[in-house]
């Protein structure tokens, strides 16, 4: 991990008011580099996830060839706002509309399973290679048992390993370290564990599946800084975090900038 302090200045921008609680300059930054293999899907390549975190507020960013977008988190408003930037546009979704995202996500797992009773065994396996327990629906996180024995990557890092498998033989790798040796504290980055509880499993269908809720907590006081996803001996995807490091932003920086239009969200009940 890149530990460093650096002062960015930023272009103000004239923008829709989204209330902030407390006028903070500093945020820790938080850089992710998410790849996936063609080895386990079609849906390969290099996406970067850079978080933006306030105690009061937070931005996520996504930067890939098929992504530019952002997701902005204020626990107080218990709403997202969701940026599209190549096309200069935003939806909001309310905790309301995550519950009911959530349900439509659980109706179309039980559509896919039942679809699944008449499928032959081969294209069984070929949806399997597609997603984990061959249902993109099916979101359940397996049950994170800790490696007692240490490999490389436990040593370099400092890190504790948990891993986890999934129906189909696929399994989840999770690298933690508390962080304490890059001075940052558990109540700056509490807001990640309310950005994990109020997303639910809703985050990963916006996300497209891409684990960015990867500050999950799998021990107390620890937070993941890699994780794999391996099918045998075939590395499918993998989420490292680069670098953290403070950085000092005006509050412009978390407000939707002016000239973005407001669209439906995908569930549609409230903006």
């Amino acid at each position: 991990m890149n530990i460093k302090g650096k002062t960015l200045l930023i272009l103000i921008l004239t923008s829709l008011w989204l209330p902030l609680a407390q006028a903070q300059t500093e945020v820790i930054t938080a850089k992710y580099k998410y790849e996936s293999r063609k080895e386990c899907s079609s849906d390969s390549g290099t996406t970067f996830l850079t978080y933006h975190i306030r105690p009061d507020i937070m931005r996520l960013d996504f930067n890939g060839p098929s992504s530019n977008s952002s997701i902005i988190y204020q626990p107080a408003s218990q709403k997202i706002w969701v940026l599209y930037r190549h096309e200069k546009v935003y939806y909001i979704m309310t905790a309301e509309d995550i519950k009911l995202l959530e349900d439509q996500i659980k109706t179309a797992g039980e559509e896919m399973i039942r679809s699944q009773q008449n499928m032959s065994d081969q294209d069984k396996k070929s949806m399997e290679v597609l997603w984990a327990n061959g249902n993109p629906f099916e979101l359940d996180e397996p049950v994170y048992v800790q490696v007692k024995k240490k490999d490389s990557l436990v040593s370099q890092l400092m890190c504790k390993r948990y891993d986890g498998q999934l129906k189909n033989g696929t399994v989840k790798r999770a690298y933690t370290n508390n962080l304490k040796s890059t001075g940052f504290k558990d109540d700056q980055l509490a807001i990640l564990n309310s950005f994990c509880d109020f997303m639910g499993d809703g985050t990963r269908v916006l996300a497209g599946n891409m684990d960015f809720v990867s500050f999950r907590k799998w021990d107390i006081g620890a937070y993941p800084i890699l994780v794999e996803n391996r099918a045998g001996k075939v590395l499918c995807s993998s989420l490292l975090l680069q670098e953290i490091y403070h950085m000092n932003r005006k509050d412009e920086f978390f407000v939707i900038p002016n000239g973005f239009g407001v669209i439906d969200n995908p569930v549609g009940i409230s903006h």
